[in-house]
């Protein structure tokens, strides 16, 4: 049937059997309110009710049984995760990071702890484009000396492949060598290496 401008068609609701006016965008409707709907719903188990227990405020509360939800809130949730040993909180993730990636306050904002010790030494704040090197490749020493400023993504990529080109000649001259998967000091070369220091003490 099609339905012509501001016509309206009478349909029986499902539940209490009563006539109810519907018009053409509502053609599918098949209650007449709300309560009635909820009703046919609950009558037919479409919607099955556990009680649950939240592990953080530890009260009961009324989920829908086919949800996999544990807490009775998102804070409860957020809170349960933060105090947990090995939580997903935001606050647990940041302090297994490098000591060098964490933020740090700096003027009213947050900077990355190796970008600030370079602010301090040339005076002025990084830009967006300007990437910090660590020399010797150790992400946990921010020492001044071991911190290089590139201008760009770029050179700072370069820097990282110019590594690649010694791979030959130091497994020419045995000092590293490919074992297991993986490039590691040789044991030749180790072997000669003065113990106690580089002053062969």
């Amino acid at each position: 049937m099609k339905f012509q401008r501001g016509l309206r068609q009478l349909k029986i609701c499902l539940t209490c059997g009563k006539e109810f006016e519907v018009i053409p965008s509502q053609k599918h409707r098949r209650y007449c309110c709300f309560e009635c709907s909820v009703k046919n719903r609950t009558r037919v188990n479409w919607h099955k009710f556990d009680i649950r227990l939240c592990p953080q405020c530890h009260n009961n509360f009324k989920i829908i049984s086919w949800r996999k939800t544990r807490f009775c809130s998102h804070k409860c949730s957020t809170d349960f995760n933060r105090n947990k040993p090995n939580g997903r909180g935001k606050a647990e993730k940041k302090s297994l990071q490098p000591h060098c990636h964490r933020y740090v306050d700096s003027d009213g904002r947050k900077v990355l702890n190796h970008r600030r010790v370079v602010e301090e030494r040339i005076g002025r704040r990084l830009t967006s484009n300007e990437t910090v090197h660590h020399i010797n490749l150790d992400k946990t020493n921010i020492s001044d000396d071991n911190l290089y400023l590139f201008q760009t993504e770029q050179e700072h990529q370069i820097a990282h492949r110019s590594i690649d080109a010694l791979i030959k000649p130091l497994m020419e001259l045995k000092v590293i060598e490919f074992k297991e998967g993986r490039y590691a000091v040789a044991v030749t070369f180790a072997d000669t290496r003065p113990k106690g220091g580089t002053d062969g003490r």
